[in-house]
């Protein structure tokens, strides 16, 4: 018997649910097909009638694990004024629950080193991430203009997570890039 539209787009969602925290907890490498779908309670033999491919998977479920954090984030801050937001932002991010539970937590601080060595649609997944994290946070910085808060909460972020790799990654601002030393910044 054949499933529903809705039946297979409930069980695709458990997929990527099941896969983002295997990847968060493991790594994407240590990650197996076989058990990511047994971690989603299904068999292996159905996953490509879900994906196309691992890499398929690792984006979509990249792109999730970020969106999550962000809501979840957002969520925590609502209605609060920038004074109030911003440390409680931070804390709840740096918190040690946070840190101690890798399975929900951030995808780029647990993924960044795999990440930057992902296919193009993944690397592209995490870069819109990262600056839905970065907006969050511009939001919260007080009596700094839009672009250099965002700016500078793209700095904070990636000295934070260590982000680096050999080659700079344009994020779609004009004048900024991550350098292959870690640091962000301005080109000159």
């Amino acid at each position: 018997m054949r499933k529903t539209k809705a039946e297979t787009a409930k069980t695709r969602e458990r997929i990527l649910e099941a896969a983002s925290a295997q990847f968060l907890s493991h790594g994407i490498t240590e990650a197996g097909l076989a058990q990511l779908m047994r971690a989603a309670g299904l068999t292996h033999g159905g996953f490509y009638r879900h994906f196309a491919s691992k890499d398929q998977l690792v984006s979509e479920a990249c792109s999730q694990a970020a969106q999550s954090l962000a809501s979840g984030l957002k969520s925590q801050i609502e209605g609060k004024p920038p004074d109030q937001a911003l440390p409680l932002l931070v804390g709840k991010y740096l918190s040690r629950s946070h840190r101690d539970r890798p399975a929900i937590g951030c995808v780029l601080a647990a993924l960044g080193s795999e990440l930057a060595r992902a296919d193009a649609k993944t690397r592209e997944a995490a870069t819109e991430g990262f600056l839905g994290l970065s907006r969050l946070i511009a939001g919260q910085l007080k009596n700094v203009s839009a672009k250099k808060a965002e700016v500078q909460s793209m700095a904070n972020r990636c000295s934070h997570d260590r982000c680096h790799d050999s080659r700079p990654y344009r994020l779609g601002f004009t004048n900024f890039q991550f350098h292959p030393s870690g640091h962000a910044g301005a080109d000159t």
